[in-house]
């Protein structure tokens, strides 16, 4: 499925939604360059297991404490590091979530917030880490990860779309151009009193996105839930 027939398929759940009265919840993805021309603006196809776990922990009030398999049933989470992750607690954010973490990352973070990476591996529902990330430095494929920008909250009457969206600047001083492929975002999620660098979406770019030596990319990342 392209993106426009994606699009198309949106466009038709979001007035079927309106006439049923019931709402969802999308991603969206756009990319930037320095000099300020769209390269990418589209739904995201990214959402994976996590995500929905941590939603439905939190609008149930339930334990994530299915400690079986990654799968169909169970309320758990698997890390970045492809362990799950299980206990007696809901799934929830880190203390104050507008602080700089949960999914805003440091300066020179990359291991948390919305990271790069060179893989276009299709889209799989369980995927927990990007496939070969970018990571931060200055060596063949490596980035600048900026700090991420305080997340906007912003509402669309037309579309009745209320949006929190999160911008992050990432630069490339590796002295070549590095061909993207693959953006996911990761937040520090808590369960049972532990944060867990955890992935909730990953977009694989198609075409991919070049960002040439010392250039820069502003990826803008949005939670979009469309109300009825």
């Amino acid at each position: 499925m392209n993106d426009r027939e994606y699009q198309q398929i949106l466009d038709e759940l979001t007035q079927d939604c309106a006439d049923l009265e019931l709402f969802f919840i999308a991603t969206h993805l756009k990319i930037m360059g320095s000099g300020g021309k769209v390269l990418v603006d589209r739904h995201g196809h990214s959402a994976n297991r996590n995500f929905a776990n941590y939603m439905i922990s939190q609008l149930g009030s339930v334990n994530g404490s299915d400690a079986g398999a990654f799968s169909n049933g169970n309320i758990n989470l698997m890390d970045t590091t492809g362990t799950i992750r299980s206990g007696a607690t809901m799934i929830g954010p880190v203390f104050a979530v507008e602080a700089v973490d949960f999914y805003r990352g440091f300066a020179s973070d990359d291991t948390l917030g919305t990271l790069v990476g060179i893989d276009d591996t299709a889209f799989s529902f369980n995927q927990f880490d990007l496939i070969n990330k970018c990571a931060q430095g200055f060596g063949a494929n490596q980035v600048q990860y900026h700090e991420t920008a305080l997340q906007v909250k912003g509402w669309n009457g037309g579309t009745r779309n209320m949006s929190i969206t999160y911008t992050r600047r990432v630069s490339n001083s590796s002295g070549a151009t590095i061909t993207l492929k693959e953006v996911g975002i990761i937040g520090s999620i808590v369960l049972a009193g532990v944060r867990r660098k955890t992935m909730v979406a990953r977009d694989v770019l198609g075409p991919p996105v070049a960002i040439i030596h010392t250039d820069f990319l502003d990826i803008i990342f949005a939670f979009n839930l469309i109300y009825p």
